[in-house]
């Protein structure tokens, strides 16, 4: 049985991409707390999404079900 972390599209992307919550935190220009919360399962705002969707080179539909109602 997969865990939320196993299927979070945030982590899936950031490992395959062999970066670190820090590494990413600094490309997207957010807190690495805030991928760290993202990862385990907070919701996030669209501008934080698009933020990381651009650093990992995706398109933010990618993160889709981490946006929050904000």
């Amino acid at each position: 049985m997969e865990t939320a972390q196993e299927t979070n599209p945030l982590k899936r992307l950031r490992d395959e991409q062999m970066l670190s919550q820090r590494e990413l935190a600094k490309l997207a220009g957010v807190a690495e707390a805030t991928v760290f919360k993202i990862e385990k399962g907070q919701k996030a705002r669209g501008f934080t999404l698009r933020k990381l969707a651009k650093a990992l080179e995706v398109h933010p539909r990618e993160f889709m079900d981490l946006k929050s109602d904000r």
